[in-house]
């Protein structure tokens, strides 16, 4: 196991997203272009993309990144969906007169430990220009939509407060101020993201939204060198400075955490309003479990869900590596007993690493009327049974097969087309 320096003080997921203040968080952004700039396009500037993509790969080759190989491949694959991330970011950036919502984290897709329980969309937008977005609402059990300038959040609006009877809704977006059903926005925001959390995820059913631009003639503006050559420009940029920043978060909570776990709290006025994170980290040989046991809050949801190195979700479908309110099964005292283990330790409430040594572990309370902090105690495999209450049910292999297929079934539903 790794010591925790006694220098470093501790970090939870709140100065992961948040560190203390909004322009903490913000990342560098395309200045506008000054009159007379040249705006013409070369391999020049396809090679300065370039670059910033060789630059940053040599972060997944830095000292302290675990020498695991699956880390190591992690790391490559990481960079590969962020890649594809910023791309799209870029491209939709340089036509804002089409906004278009899309899902911008998916299996391959994600930064700093996206909620295993949420469906993300999200659309490029200029803060300066005015949105109509409408649609019927599922039944997630918490739904947000917000936006952002970098990774800063600014605004956020509850969509569940303006919906008739049906669940249908329909809201302007920025421009001049409204007595109702509008949402404020930046002029610096660059960017809106809708968040749908669901607890029973067999039952789960998802929103059908929309979005248009009403303050932009109905025809599109054709491509253009400077165009293409500003694209060029942000595509990397992202890149370049969220992997860095992420990565040294998440060293942090490595550096203090040793299969422990840190009591929740809300991240201010920057990220998810009405949210509660905490975060930890486990370490485990293959013959080891952490125990992690605590009164199920008093909250709209609450999760539990495991990470790698690289702050990316683990494979949420194909194991059982996040579990939440409604599917966890509490003991017969009404506690909850999580079990983080490398192979199945054949009770409920297993989470699996997913062939990983060590990774992040992330909790969230939604709306908590209480904030329970979760014990931990690190056992051997051999002794979990006698560690656990008597009456702890046995999960069979065909029964670990069931959860992990309805599991897929849930994936293939929420990013379905």
């Amino acid at each position: 196991m790794k010591q925790i320096p006694a220098l470093l003080t501790l970090v939870c997921l709140a100065s992961l997203i948040a560190c203390g203040s909004r322009e903490a968080n913000e990342e560098p952004r395309i200045a506008p272009r000054a009159a007379g700039a040249d705006e013409s396009l070369s391999l020049a500037d396809w090679e300065a993309f370039a670059d910033r993509i060789r630059e940053v790969g040599r972060l997944v080759e830095a000292e302290n990144v675990p020498t695991s190989e699956i880390d190591r491949a992690e790391g490559y694959r990481y960079l590969l969906g962020m890649l594809s991330e910023t791309i799209a970011e870029a491209l939709y950036q340089s036509d804002l007169e089409d906004p278009h919502l899309r899902y911008h984290i998916t299996k391959w897709k994600g930064e700093a430990m996206p909620s295993s329980d949420a469906r993300y969309q999200r659309a490029e937008i200029d803060g300066k220009g005015v949105y109509r977005m409408y649609g019927q609402l599922g039944n997630a059990v918490h739904i947000t939509l917000q936006a952002y300038a970098g990774v800063g959040a600014r605004e956020t609006f509850d969509l569940a407060g303006v919906v008739d009877e049906e669940g249908r809704f329909s809201i302007v977006i920025g421009g001049e101020r409204r007595d109702s059903n509008w949402m404020k926005v930046s002029e610096d925001a660059e960017m809106i993201q809708l968040r749908e959390y669901f607890g029973d995820w067999d039952r789960a059913e998802f929103s059908r939204i929309h979005l248009e631009r009403l303050d932009q003639p109905a025809r599109g503006v054709p491509t253009s060198a400077a165009r293409v050559k500003r694209a060029l420009a942000r595509a990397a940029l992202p890149l370049h400075t969220r992997v860095p920043y992420w990565k040294q978060r998440m060293d942090a909570i490595r550096a203090n955490h040793d299969n422990s776990i840190s009591p929740a709290r809300t991240l201010g006025d920057v990220g998810l309003g009405g949210l509660y994170y905490g975060d930890g980290w486990f370490d485990l040989e293959e013959d080891e479990a952490l125990l992690i046991e605590f009164a199920p809050p008093v909250a709209a949801h609450w999760s539990f869900q495991l990470g790698n190195y690289w702050g990316q979700w683990m494979d949420w479908a194909n194991f059982t590596s996040s579990t939440n309110g409604v599917q966890a099964q509490p003991g017969s005292d009404g506690r909850i007993r999580l079990v983080i283990a490398r192979s199945d330790p054949g009770v409920p409430n297993w989470l699996d690493t997913a062939g990983h040594r060590e990774g992040v572990i992330v909790y969230r309370y939604h709306k908590p009327e209480s904030n329970p902090l979760p014990t931990t105690r690190l056992v051997k495999l051999s002794e979990l049974r006698s560690v656990l209450p008597a009456d702890t049910p046995e999960v069979t292999m065909g029964e670990r097969a069931e959860e992990v297929r309805r599991r897929r079934e849930h994936k293939r539903r929420r990013w379905q087309p």
